[in-house]
């Protein structure tokens, strides 16, 4: 009865028989071929469990996001006159006050082709008592319907009646000015 054991002797035996066979090489010849064959896989195998380890136990690269500039109400009103935003009616606000906790605020009617809608910018020291003021105003019953955007440190207020096209082009105007630059995955042209 045959053992089914396994014999490294007997399988290097027939291994070097084979390559003997085939080439016609000497046994010192054809150990030398196998020797080589197996070290080259050895290298091969280290290389591939080295790699695909390191790979495994890095964790995955994280980008570091910009910071989003700080600019004040006049800074905003600046850039969008410079966009072709033709702006009426500009009135400074005193901020902060019981609506407000900003640092610099306007109101101003911008003019869109032939629509126009009235529009408030408020600034503030940070973008984080920016999104406070946006957080209070939303739930506050005297601002019902009233859009609110913050875009970095300031907040574009539009009363509900505002023209559709001025509301996006204000809106995308500011994302240009403000966000854009510093997210790549934003368009930095406004159409």
């Amino acid at each position: 009865m045959k053992s089914n054991q396994f014999n490294p002797d007997a399988l290097l035996e027939t291994a070097l028989n084979s390559i003997r066979d085939r080439t016609g090489w000497s046994r010192q010849q054809a150990a030398t071929m196998l020797g080589a064959f197996v070290l080259a896989g050895l290298i091969l195998f280290c290389g591939l469990a080295t790699a695909i380890g390191s790979a495994i136990g890095q964790p995955a690269p994280t980008p570091t996001a910009i910071p989003l500039p700080t600019r004040s109400a006049s800074d905003v009103l600046g850039y969008l006159k410079q966009a072709g935003v033709a702006l009426n009616s500009v009135q400074p606000l005193t901020v902060p006050n019981n609506n407000w906790q900003a640092v610099t605020g306007t109101q101003f009617i911008a003019q869109i082709k032939d629509k126009q809608g009235r529009a408030t910018v408020l600034s503030y020291p940070d973008v984080s008592k920016a999104g406070v003021d946006a957080f209070l105003i939303t739930n506050n019953p005297k601002f019902k319907g009233w859009a609110v955007v913050q875009l970095s440190n300031v907040l574009l207020v539009m009363p509900p009646d505002i023209d559709a096209n001025v509301h996006n082009a204000l809106v995308s105007h500011l994302t240009t000015y403000l966000v854009a630059p510093y997210r790549p995955i934003l368009p930095t042209a406004t159409p």
